[in-house]
């Protein structure tokens, strides 16, 4: 009996140390978090800092000015250049027929060999992919998709930019609004 009661008051002694511990661990890490969430809630106010945020976002936007000018003007190139080769294939398409038939073609002509050609192709694809060919949402497919080719990860950077503009006129602001920019401009 006195080793069941010696044995149960070192088990009550070592949990309330465990629980002790455990207390002062969570104490400790509040603490630490509280100190972090106030330097990151922290705003820096030095006027040195804030100058070279600025000058670091105007290289930034002008870089992303570039880069979305030069993205530019290849998809504008890209685009008409697509469709110029869509339109190449067509007409290939139909001087291939009018050679292969060797007739003088009227409009009627034309438009039964280009559904014919459509056709054909809706049937090649159902059998190699089995997705019947929509001529019209392919058509509405290749503006997207020679975008997303052209822009790749810069798809977005319109907005970027807006963004980093709008962060750097904030900054310009708090730059003629510093206490110290002011005091600067006094002494003199």
């Amino acid at each position: 009996m006195k080793k069941i009661k010696k044995l149960l008051t070192w088990i009550v002694i070592s949990l309330a140390v465990i629980f002790g511990l455990f207390f002062i661990f969570y104490i400790i890490h509040l603490i630490i978090e509280e100190q972090k969430r106030k330097k990151l809630t922290k705003e820096p106010f030095d006027l040195k800092f804030l100058r070279h945020k600025s000058n670091r976002l105007k290289v930034l936007v002008d870089k992303k000015k570039k880069t979305k000018w030069w993205r530019d003007l290849l998809f504008k190139l890209v685009y008409p250049s697509a469709r110029l080769f869509m339109v190449g294939v067509l007409g290939y398409y139909l001087y291939c027929a009018k050679y292969y038939f060797d007739t003088t073609p009227d409009l009627g002509d034309y438009l039964t060999w280009l559904a014919a050609g459509a056709f054909l192709i809706s049937v090649a694809l159902f059998l190699l992919i089995g997705v019947p060919f929509n001529l019209i949402s392919t058509l509405q497919k290749v503006k997207p998709s020679l975008e997303t080719w052209v822009y790749g990860k810069y798809l977005g950077i319109g907005n970027a930019i807006e963004m980093n503009e709008s962060e750097l006129e904030e900054l310009e602001n708090n730059i003629k609004n510093h206490p110290e920019n002011s005091q600067i401009k006094k002494a003199p």
